[in-house]
């Protein structure tokens, strides 16, 4: 359905406006949600990655400074 996770990532964002504002009929389709939006939702898409990232990275980090020469029993 989605060519790539920024699409997927968009989709829901939209998703989560369109609950928002259910009552309301000035509301945007997607495409002008993904118009109006799509710079600020990719900066802040690439920022997830990165900190997705970073936490996979500092939990391994913290796993191989905890788990040293330790066994389990």
């Amino acid at each position: 359905m989605f060519e790539d996770e920024f699409e997927e990532y968009l989709f829901a964002r939209w998703a989560d406006y369109i609950e928002q504002l259910e009552n309301t009929e000035n509301r945007l389709n997607y495409f002008e949600f993904e118009e109006e939006h799509k710079d600020q939702l990719l900066q802040f898409f690439r920022l997830s990655k990165i900190n997705e990232k970073k936490s996979d990275g500092d939990f391994q980090e913290w796993l191989s400074k905890n788990m040293t020469n330790k066994t389990l029993h």
